[in-house]
């Protein structure tokens, strides 16, 4: 039978490694996080500055446009053509004006 003070101390070295991996995914999900919503910022301004450029000969129209008070007004069928001359773009989840509730901006991870 092993001795109780070596059972205590591999049991510390375990709790102890285990804490460290969490620590290490919580901070792995966070740069993935940070990492995710830097290429979609790149994305979305990307894409503004080639609507500024426009297709050849008119301008392309971005507006904001926020999900939570309903779609944009578009008729999209499948196998049809997209219009190019008005691209809608979602407000960030902050600026949105029916926000979700708190418990589930706490599961999904997003701040305040």
């Amino acid at each position: 039978m092993p001795d109780a003070a070596l059972v205590d101390w591999v049991m510390v070295v375990i709790t102890v490694l285990i804490a460290f991996v969490s620590l290490m995914a919580w901070r792995v999900s966070k740069l993935v996080a940070w990492l995710t919503g830097a290429i979609e910022s790149h994305s979305s301004l990307m894409l503004r500055l080639e609507a500024r450029r426009g297709v050849p000969g008119e301008p392309v129209k971005v507006v904001w446009w926020d999900p939570t008070l309903g779609d944009p007004p578009l008729e999209r069928k499948h196998g049809e053509e997209a219009e190019l001359h008005c691209i809608y773009t979602c407000l960030p989840p902050r600026q949105r004006q029916r926000r979700r509730s708190w418990l589930i901006r706490w599961f999904a991870g997003e701040p305040g």
